[in-house]
């Protein structure tokens, strides 16, 4: 008897540079779940660029994706709202190779689905606490990159901003 998969992962990018197009980044869903229902991130280094590149390589990546789009709208949108889909960024380390694309796309993606209820609907990146404090000192500062999340998950908070989502460790619980 063969088993049904349990997940549908796409890779946008294997390497760690310095080709921007092959940085790590999967696409990951349950199988019984649409692209549209949501989408995980595992890592951020590669994304819309390098998912236009596949889309344009292997058009039926996304088979059972129910575009809103004409099969004549250009790859790059086509990407955008597939990369839109992303629910949640789940990040091991802040090195650019592995999050390039979350901070290039902060702030101009489309809402994503509605997984989370208000005020849970914004997009997380989720990490250890250590990778969150990198991201929100090193880049999302207002100084390399607008400060373009929050810790604060208060519905007055605009959707728009990502939502930093610490994932407790050992060393996070002890202290």
């Amino acid at each position: 008897m063969r088993s049904m998969p349990s997940f549908d992962l796409v890779c946008l990018g294997a390497g760690g540079g310095p080709n921007e197009a092959d940085l790590s980044a999967y696409l990951l869903k349950p199988s019984e779940t649409r692209w549209e229902d949501g989408i995980i991130a595992l890592e951020a280094g590669s994304g819309i660029g390098a998912l236009t590149a596949i889309l344009d390589r292997k058009p039926d990546t996304f088979h059972d994706l129910k575009l809103s789009l004409d099969t004549n709208t250009p790859s790059s949108i086509r990407a955008a709202q597939i990369y839109s889909y992303i629910q949640s960024f789940l990040i091991s380390h802040s090195h650019l190779d592995h999050v390039l694309s979350l901070v290039l796309s902060a702030g101009s993606l489309s809402t994503p689905p509605s997984l989370y209820q208000a005020p849970f609907k914004r997009r997380r990146i989720t990490g250890t606490k250590e990778v969150l404090d990198d991201l929100s000192t090193m880049i999302f500062s207002d100084r390399i990159w607008p400060n373009l999340a929050s810790w604060s998950s208060e519905s007055t908070v605009p959707d728009y901003l990502y939502l930093y989502d610490p994932i407790p460790t050992s060393k996070s619980t002890k202290e």
